[in-house]
């Protein structure tokens, strides 16, 4: 055994160690899956690298009305409540904005959290973001038509970027906003037509 900094390292299990990781990239090599099994694989985190984190709400249902809650992840964080409803011809009572609304208002809200978080990794100075989220929807589905899909058929979401950066850098931070936001990956991955539109906004 060899003492380093404090910490014992087993040569003997070091060396057992490198062999069957050797053995192991090997094998991945020669039994490689074609390229459009790569694709899928490749987006699938193994057990042991994932970092899986439980996002949970709660709610009640009062005819078409909702009320949701959630406790925050630390102690100091506060719980959440609000409200999803409907409008009054619709039997609802008008005090909160639609699931749908509320979806595309998750999108702007993730979209813009991801952007702020980002731009600064960048180091991509931005004086503010304004966002706007749209989808079309065919209500045939909703009403129980056959073939027809009660999903959003399109969802553009544009952001207008107040900054003095060049197109280039904004190109790249819709780029990595599209793949790192959550909400815009669950879209993407429902296979329907979406586009993300960064517009730049002069000072």
């Amino acid at each position: 055994r060899r003492v380093h900094g404090g910490v014992q390292l087993d040569l003997l299990h070091f060396f057992h160690w490198s062999t069957m990781s050797f053995v192991s990239q090997a094998f991945k090599f020669v039994s490689r899956p074609s390229r459009t099994q790569w694709r899928s694989v490749s987006n699938v985190a193994t057990p042991s690298a994932a970092k899986f984190k439980t996002y949970k709400v709660s709610g009640v249902g009062d005819k078409v009305t909702t009320h949701l809650s959630y406790a925050g992840d630390k102690p100091t964080d506060a719980n959440q409540t609000w409200t999803l409803d409907e409008p009054k011809w619709l039997g609802g009572t008008d005090v909160g904005p639609t699931p749908l609304h509320a979806l595309l208002g998750a999108l702007c809200g993730c979209a813009n959290a991801t952007a702020w978080v980002i731009a600064r990794q960048m180091k991509l100075p931005v004086e503010s973001f304004h966002w706007e989220a749209e989808g079309v929807l065919d209500v045939r589905g909703m009403k129980g038509e056959e073939g027809i899909g009660a999903n959003f058929q399109k969802v553009l979401l544009k952001a207008s970027v107040k900054t003095t950066e060049p197109a280039e850098r904004l190109t790249e931070l819709k780029h990595r906003v599209e793949s790192r936001c959550p909400v815009s990956a669950l879209i993407q991955r429902a296979n329907i037509e979406y586009q993300v539109v960064f517009d730049k906004v002069d000072h």
